[in-house]
């Protein structure tokens, strides 16, 4: 099994999605107004990716992992978005 897991947002309003099982993140976009949310698809090194978040003020993605009990980390191409702790 698997499914959606944690979820970062980053400043363009794109939802980054961990998907347990799958190996991926899927970037979805906010806009209800499109045809086509899922933008796309980043491959993870293991298949067990849990809760992500953007290191604050950055576009650095940090996704912890259950294949090898560690955090991955990588550059997206925009920043996360302003959360209570960075505003």
């Amino acid at each position: 099994g698997g499914g959606p897991a944690g979820m970062a947002l980053d400043d363009h309003g794109h939802l980054l999605v961990a998907n347990w099982g799958a190996g991926v993140i899927d970037v979805v976009s906010t806009d209800v107004a499109r045809a086509e949310r899922l933008l796309c698809r980043v491959k993870c090194p293991f298949m067990k990716p849990s809760n992500l978040c953007f290191h604050p003020l950055s576009s650095t993605v940090m996704v912890t992992e259950h294949d090898f009990n560690g955090v991955w980390t990588w550059r997206w191409k925009h920043r996360g978005a302003p959360t209570l702790s960075t505003r």
